[in-house]
């Protein structure tokens, strides 16, 4: 599998491995609690990864494996055919937190000497592990990162040859001062070095714990291939490319925020095995990019002028190869260029409600789509309407006034971000009638027994073959006053939510649900309710006057009956 992403979820429990990753490229895991499983995440033979801003704790083996993951060899699933430190695995601005092992790196020991190419790791607090790291055969630069209370920080195996618990470049080219480690146990001034396993020391460790990145950039840059011209030379030849590359985060730059290249040309056919040693991974080369950090990049780039000794490619490599640009940005958010337009479905049910006629349609396209219309026909004459996008659905639609006529012939067009556009065939689509509301099921609410100290949640599943068009909570303390709130879709959960404020104790809270589907069809939920209870350390307020009164009259008629009976015995 290529550019295969896990994001935003929660991934726990898992008997062996939370999320387990072979024999793939541009793998990507974003936003993502993994934990209490043996291995949270574990990478094999996958030599394009991205583990950016997670949480990862409670494993109780390792929280990161990375294993065998090369650049060399018979890679027969590659799409970006390696060797380039453009390829790189990045894992930046975890927490990596409560593992026996944070992040473990091996590979196979044999005859192959291979070892796991280009680790990047940057920007991650490893806290609280049996062994914070462990690295072996591993070419990997390891900066930024602050171990904090793990019983031992780091352990280095006995290749150890391309590891290194810092970076430093010479300052002539690159932008950056060397820069090592943040570890709670060095005493010295940062001048002095911090031994870290016999014989393995970070020259330039830090002083003061590392600030963690508040990362919000999670998309790939925006990639263009502006032109590509075929130049010959003696029936050999290349490729003159000239592109764009943009991105909110930078893309390149001779810094240790972008550490090495930043993007890769791919050329790939069923004819190319003339002067390549695997051919079914056609042939790439990697574009190191200007020195100066950047968010965005136009240049030309002569793709294949000394691919095979020095020499332009062979002719038969052209043959029916498709050309690629891929790029990443500073987090490993990767991207390709895009030449294909959006594919289109329209759905064959056309919805007539009582004030409108609502059209569906199914848009694909590998980049975003900027622009979705509707064309339809009325008496032989073509109208347009924009089409917007339904989350609930993900499908786009549009509302139309209503018609006579029991066929509509429609047409839809779309457009991507790079200008790839198409307009599907003309169709004719029966009507019809939607006359009922939303289904408003699993109302439920949190907490179930709420107490004044408590706002309440509400949630429930609304769901309409013509799709959702609004969905209100109405909510009273005395049957009369109503108060209307929106309820927001939950695109992880599909439900709907909103949130009732805390209300003081004994009051009973009664609710219920509107919705709306496309057409103008609504429906009513029944009406729920709940009595706010005080929590376990409040005691309810009571009126104590009528207490306090009879208290001290009874205490006045004690006291008139003593001196009374004092004064009889007195006389």
């Amino acid at each position: 599998c290529n550019f295969v992403t896990v994001g935003e979820t929660a991934c726990g429990g898992a008997s062996a491995i939370n999320i387990f990753a072979y024999q793939s490229n541009i793998i990507k895991i974003y936003k993502c609690e993994i934990h209490s499983s043996w291995i949270g995440i574990y990478i094999e033979e996958c030599p394009t990864s991205t583990i950016l801003n997670n949480r990862i704790y409670g494993n109780s083996h390792i929280g990161i494996k990375i294993y065998k993951c090369f650049t060399a060899g018979v890679l027969h699933w590659l799409c970006v055919e390696g060797g380039d430190d453009v390829t790189t695995t990045k894992i930046i601005g975890n927490y990596i937190q409560d593992n026996s092992y944070g992040i473990h790196m091996d590979t196979e020991h044999g005859p192959t000497g291979y070892f796991n190419h280009y680790i990047r790791i940057q920007y991650n607090t490893i806290e609280n592990n049996n062994v914070g790291i462990y690295v072996n055969s591993t070419e990997t630069h390891i900066y930024e990162n602050n171990f904090v209370k793990n019983k031992k920080h780091a352990i280095v195996g006995r290749d150890r040859r391309a590891t290194k618990f810092y970076v430093n470049y010479s300052r002539d080219w690159f932008l950056d001062a060397p820069v090592g480690n943040y570890w709670d146990d060095y005493t010295g001034t940062g001048a002095e070095p911090y031994k870290i396993y016999p014989g393995v020391f970070d020259y330039f460790p830090l002083t003061k714990p590392v600030k963690i990145p508040v990362i919000r950039d999670f998309e790939g840059p925006y990639v263009k291939i502006k032109s590509a011209k075929v130049v010959w030379r003696d029936k050999r030849f290349f490729i003159r490319i000239e592109y764009i590359i943009s991105d909110e985060s930078y893309v390149a730059g001779n810094s240790k925020l972008t550490l090495g290249g930043f993007a890769v040309v791919h050329l790939l056919g069923p004819h190319m095995e003339k002067e390549l040693e695997f051919p079914w991974l056609g042939y790439a080369e990697g574009i190191l990019g200007p020195e100066e950090l950047t968010k965005r990049v136009e240049g030309v780039y002569n793709f294949g002028e000394y691919a095979c000794n020095w020499q332009p490619m062979p002719a038969e490599w052209l043959r029916d190869a498709s050309l690629t640009l891929y790029c990443t940005d500073m987090w490993g958010n990767w991207n390709k260029n895009d030449t294909s337009p959006p594919r289109i479905a329209v759905l064959p049910r056309i919805l007539m409600g009582r004030k409108a006629i609502v059209i569906h349609a199914l848009v694909l396209d590998w980049s975003k789509v900027s622009k979705v219309q509707l064309m339809y026909s009325v008496r032989s004459s073509w109208k347009t309407v924009d089409m917007a996008y339904d989350e609930s659905t993900h499908l786009y639609f549009a509302r139309i006034p209503l018609i006579r006529e029991k066929v509509i012939r429609c047409k839809v067009y779309a457009r991507d971000i790079y200008g790839n556009d198409i307009t599907s065939k003309v169709l004719s689509v029966e009507l019809h009638v939607d006359t009922e509301g939303p289904k408003i099921t699993d109302v439920s609410r949190a907490p179930e027994k709420p107490t004044t100290k408590d706002s309440v949640k509400i949630v429930a599943n609304v769901t309409d073959p013509s799709g959702i068009g609004q969905v209100i909570l109405s909510y009273s303390t005395d049957k009369k006053t109503w108060h209307n709130v929106t309820m927001k879709l939950n695109a992880k959960t599909g439900l709907y939510e909103a949130v009732i404020p805390a209300c003081k104790t004994a009051t009973t809270v009664y609710y219920k649900i509107y919705a709306s589907d496309t057409v103008g069809n609504w429906a009513e939920s029944e009406t729920y309710s709940y009595t706010v209870s005080a929590p376990p350390t409040e005691v309810p307020t009571r009126d104590l006057t009528p207490y306090i009164i009879g208290v001290a009259v009874l205490v006045i008629v004690i006291v008139v009956c003593i001196i009374l009976i004092k004064r009889r015995k007195a006389s």
